[in-house]
């Protein structure tokens, strides 16, 4: 911010070089992240308190890179491996995923389904209350879908890197439209949505940040 002084303020993790990861606001208020070298997750209190959290049964070859919670349920995706899997009564369960998939961007919708991104394979997934998965096709097989967010009515918004656009989804799976982003911007990931409902996004590759405008 112009004209105030600002700083970082660095906090260590317990293990060292656990490459911290997908790091979001947990449940209890607690900041989440996952330490994908070590595979644990990690709780930040307030205070300054770190909880580790082994991720006792995760896959070999792995790091995961998303979290995303149901209830109290961290889940996380592992783009290396086409899996997504949650840490429950302290031990890992996994559910595999078409090959080449790799799942990136988790988010939970306000129904408790959990939403993801499959890059490589252009389609959003979705896991039910009951764990049951269930794939939507995006209509370009190259769209890279990368980031998520769900607005105040309910629908899900995500990137497509590669295709340069915005897309829109019912939580039934229904494509509602897809939306290309002008130049100058370039290179949609992430994403978020205000409180108030405007959709807003990093354009990567041309450095700008992008605002969906109806």
């Amino acid at each position: 911010v112009t004209g105030v002084q600002t700083c970082a303020l660095p906090i260590s993790l317990p293990t060292a070089s656990a490459t911290p990861n997908g790091i979001m606001l947990g449940p209890d208020d607690r900041i989440w992240c996952i330490e994908a070298n070590v595979a644990k997750l990690a709780a930040l209190d307030m205070r300054g308190r770190f909880e580790e959290m082994p991720l006792t049964g995760l896959s070999p070859g792995t790091k995961p890179l998303s979290l995303a919670f149901r209830g109290n349920v961290p889940w996380f995706s592992e783009p290396e491996i086409d899996k997504v899997g949650r840490l429950i009564d302290g031990k890992v369960e996994e559910l595999t995923l078409p090959a080449g998939s790799q799942p990136r961007a988790m988010f939970t919708h306000p129904n408790g389904d959990i939403w993801f991104a499959a890059t490589s394979a252009a389609f959003m997934g979705r896991i039910d209350r009951n764990n049951a998965v269930k794939n939507f096709m995006l209509p370009d097989a190259k769209a890279a879908p990368r980031s998520l967010a769900v607005t105040p009515d309910g629908k899900i918004w995500f990137t497509e890197d590669v295709t340069q656009k915005m897309g829109c989804m019912t939580p039934d799976g229904v494509l509602l439209g897809e939306f290309t982003i002008p130049e100058p911007l370039k290179g949609p990931r992430g994403m978020c949505v205000h409180s108030d409902g405007r959709i807003f996004f990093s354009a990567c590759d041309s450095g700008h940040i992008g605002e969906l405008v109806f």
